[in-house]
C-alpha cells in the first residue's frame, strides 16, 4: 500500500514535471513563431523606409541633371566658356547619380542577403503561420530580384550617359579649335595645342570608356557610337600634332580619313536614346508586378486574421499602405515613360483610374487602400505624391517636374 502511494506521487510528478516542460516547450516556439514574424515584419517596414528615402534622392539628384540639359538644349546662346561650365556641371550631376546608384545597388544586394536568413527561419514554422512566412519571404525574394535588375541597368545607363557627355565635351572642344585654326591652321594649332590636351587620353591603344565591354553587350548601338567617336578624336589629334610639327604632306594624306571618320559617326538619335527602352520598360513593369503580388498577399493575410500572437503585448505589423503609396509613385513614372505624357487628373481617385489604363492594374489594391497614407496633387508644371509612414512618423515628398 505504502509502495503503491509513493509510486503514485511519483507518477503525478512525473505528469506535472512533463506538462511543465511541455508548456515551455510551446511557450518557446510560440516566442519563436512571434519573433520569426516580428523579423520578417521589421525587415519588410525597414527596407520601405529604406527604399522611400533612396527614391527621393534619387529624384533630387536627377532634378539637378535636368536643369543642366534644360540649358544645354536652350535658344539662349551660349559662349565657350559657358557651355563649358554647362558640360562639367552635366558630367558632375552624372557622377552624383552614379554614385548614388552604387550605392542604392549595394544597400539593395545586402537586404537581399538579409532576407536569407528569414527564408531559412521560415521553414521552421507550422500550419498558417509557416505558410504565411514563407509567402511572403518568397514574394519579396521575387521582388528583390526584379529590382536588383533594375538598378544593375540604372547603373549601366547612366555609365552611357557619363561617356556620351564626355565624348560631346571634347568633341565640342575640338569643334571650337578646329573652326578657330581654320584660316591659319599651322600657326593657331602650333600656339593653342594646349586647348585640346583632353584629346591626349584617346591616344592610348587601350584606351576604353567606363565599362565599354559591359556596355558593348548591354548598349551596343551606344557603345559602337562613342568608339567611332574615339576613332575620329584620335585621327584629328594626328592631324593636328603634324601641323604643329610642320608635316603638312602627312597631314594632308589623312585628311580624307578623317572626313570618312567624321561621316562614320553619323550617330541616329531615335537609335541611340531608345536603346534599351522596351528591356527596360519590361524589367520595370515586372518590379511593380512583384510588389502588386506581395501587397495583395499581405491584405488578404491581414484580412484572415491569421496571426495572432495573444501571449505578446506588441504585434507584429507589415506597413502594407506605405508600401502601396509607394507602389503609386513608381507606377506614375512607369505611366510617362510608357505613354509618353502625364497624367491630367487632379484628384486620387481619378489620378488612379488613369493608372490602371495601362498594365499592370491596381484596382485590387486600390479598394483597400487607405488615403491617409498619401496626398496627390496635379497644379501647373508638378505632380507632386507625399507617402506618409505612421510607424514612424515620416513624411516622403515626391515631386515629378511635368516640363521634362
Amino acid at each position: 500500500m505504502l509502495m503503491m502511494a509513493h509510486m503514485n506521487k511519483k507518477m503525478k510528478k512525473i505528469i506535472i514535471l512533463s506538462t511543465l516542460f511541455l508548456v515551455l516547450i510551446i511557450g518557446a516556439y510560440k516566442y519563436f513563431e512571434w519573433s520569426s514574424i516580428k523579423q520578417i515584419a521589421d525587415f519588410y517596414n525597414n527596407s520601405l523606409l529604406q527604399d522611400a528615402q533612396l527614391l527621393k534622392e534619387a529624384g533630387e539628384k536627377s532634378g539637378n541633371f535636368f536643369v543642366e540639359f534644360d540649358k544645354l538644349l536652350s535658344d539662349k546662346p551660349l559662349d565657350y566658356s559657358e557651355q563649358l561650365i554647362v558640360y562639367n556641371n552635366l558630367i558632375n550631376s552624372i557622377d552624383i547619380l552614379i554614385n548614388h546608384q552604387e550605392n542604392t545597388l549595394n544597400l539593395t544586394q545586402n537586404e537581399y542577403k538579409k532576407l536569407a536568413s528569414l527564408e531559412q527561419k521560415s521553414f521552421f514554422l507550422l500550419g498558417k503561420t509557416g505558410n504565411f512566412a514563407r509567402s511572403i519571404t518568397k514574394t519579396i525574394n521575387n521582388s528583390y530580384v526584379n529590382q536588383l535588375e533594375v538598378e544593375k541597368d540604372t547603373l549601366l545607363q547612366n555609365y552611357v550617359l557619363l561617356n556620351t557627355f564626355n565624348v560631346w565635351k571634347d568633341g565640342y572642344i575640338l569643334t571650337t579649335y578646329n573652326s578657330k585654326g581654320a584660316n591659319n591652321p599651322s600657326v593657331y594649332y602650333k600656339e593653342n595645342f594646349g586647348e585640346i590636351s583632353t584629346l591626349e587620353k584617346y591616344q592610348k591603344p587601350d584606351y576604353k570608356f567606363l565599362h565599354e565591354d559591359e556596355l558593348m553587350s548591354k548598349y551596343p548601338i551606344n557603345t559602337e557610337t562613342l568608339i567611332k567617336y574615339r576613332d575620329y578624336f584620335r585621327l584629328n589629334y594626328d592631324v593636328i600634332k603634324d601641323y604643329i610639327t610642320d608635316k603638312i604632306e602627312s597631314a594632308s594624306k589623312k585628311l580624307t580619313k578623317l572626313q570618312d571618320a567624321s561621316v562614320n559617326i553619323n550617330p541616329n538619335y531615335v537609335d541611340l536614346f531608345g536603346e534599351g527602352n522596351e528591356k527596360r520598360r519590361d524589367m520595370r513593369r515586372k518590379v511593380i508586378e512583384s510588389n502588386i503580388d506581395l501587397i495583395i498577399l499581405l491584405k488578404k493575410y491581414k484580412n484572415e486574421k491569421p496571426l495572432q500572437f495573444l501571449l505578446f503585448k506588441e504585434q507584429p505589423k507589415f506597413n502594407d499602405d506605405f508600401h502601396t503609396c509607394l507602389l503609386y509613385y513608381d507606377k506614375l513614372e512607369y505611366f510617362v515613360d510608357v505613354t509618353s505624357k502625364y497624367p491630367i487628373a487632379t484628384t486620387l481617385n481619378e489620378f488612379l483610374n488613369e493608372l490602371n489604363t495601362i498594365l499592370p492594374k491596381t484596382e485590387v489594391i486600390d479598394k483597400q487602400f487607405s488615403s491617409d497614407y498619401i496626398n496627390y496633387s496635379n497644379k501647373g508644371n508638378n505632380i507632386e505624391i507625399t507617402c506618409i509612414d505612421k510607424n514612424s512618423n515620416s513624411r516622403f515628398v515626391f515631386n515629378r517636374d511635368k516640363s521634362y
